[in-house]
């Protein structure tokens, strides 16, 4: 799963990318939890822990932006974004 949110994310598909990534946490954080980061570093799996999660959390935050850019009234309160004003303030 971290190979083919790696693989969505060059292919700039940001969001299949993401989701990706929070499915595998899923998998990685069970192992993590029942049999530690060491097992999940010396898997034969190309994973670190620190690494995915860093992946995680830069994906994330890459998709945040991404749908700010396409949709501004992500960012507004929803009084703003009802009112059709992204981003200014009330009168």
């Amino acid at each position: 799963l971290i190979l083919a949110a790696h693989c969505c994310e060059q292919l700039n598909s940001l969001v299949l990318g993401a989701r990706m990534r929070q499915l595998a946490a899923i998998f990685a954080s069970f192992d993590y939890q029942m049999k530690g980061q060491e097992f999940i570093d010396q898997s034969p799996w190309p994973m670190q822990w620190m690494d995915s999660m860093e992946g995680i959390l830069w994906s994330m935050g890459s998709l945040k932006q991404y749908e700010l850019s396409v949709e501004p009234w992500r960012g507004s309160s929803l009084r703003n974004a009802l009112a059709g004003r992204h981003g200014q303030a009330l009168p």
